[in-house]
């Protein structure tokens, strides 16, 4: 999975991409929690969530994925 993939889940589509694939490990190490954060600070209404995701980034990527 590609970082848009991951912002297109939570700007569109709203789908969980890290539970009911077909890797889902796999999937929950693709994340790239900076890179999404940094693309959600471009849109107004996500912003502050980026920033609240940027503050809690000890999180592991499954539950800041899943926060979104």
């Amino acid at each position: 999975m590609t970082p848009f993939e991951y912002l297109n889940a939570i700007n569109q589509s709203k789908e969980n991409l890290m539970v009911g694939t077909d890797n889902d490990e796999l999937a929950e190490k693709t994340y790239n929690a900076y890179i999404v954060n940094k693309g959600l600070s471009y849109f107004s209404d996500t912003v502050l969530y980026a920033n609240e995701m940027n503050g809690r980034h000890l999180l592991e990527n499954k539950p800041q994925f899943c926060i979104y």
